[in-house]
């Protein structure tokens, strides 16, 4: 669960971060513990990274908070586990770079169709990537 750790900020990453209302609601229990600082989600990698002041939060305490946010995240039987949250991303950045692959070879060998389909889908991807980074509009 725990994937970097430096005096005063933890990085947590687990499939059972990947629900947006999972992350609100840690969110809210940790914001509200004294020493929290500052506490960001992303749903979108399944992480969570926690800013703290060292001095009101002993190791102990944090390894305690540690095990009650593993027990509150829902089960990842199913679904969750055949996909996780990075797996689509991965999958699509994959996709994308056979597909520019491909489109150059087909340039190169002068497949006319093979160059704009794959073409055509490297370019879908790309957009879907800067659409996803950027937020939405």
């Amino acid at each position: 669960m725990i994937v970097s750790f430096t005096e005063g900020r933890v990085r947590l990453r687990s499939r059972g971060l990947c629900d947006g209302e999972t992350i609100s609601r840690i969110k809210g229990l940790l914001a509200a513990q004294e020493g929290v600082l500052d506490v960001k989600g992303n749903p979108r990698v399944g992480s969570l990274l926690v800013t703290y002041d060292p001095g009101k939060v002993p190791p102990e305490r944090l390894e305690a908070a540690t095990a009650m946010l593993e027990s509150m995240l829902p089960d990842t039987d199913g679904e969750s586990r055949r996909r996780s949250c990075l797996t689509g991303r991965k999958c699509e950045n994959r996709l994308m770079l056979v597909s520019a692959v491909t489109c150059l070879v087909g340039a190169i060998k002068g497949w006319r169709n093979v160059h704009i389909t794959a073409g055509s889908i490297c370019t879908l991807l790309a957009a879907k990537h800067l659409f996803d980074r950027q937020g939405g509009l």
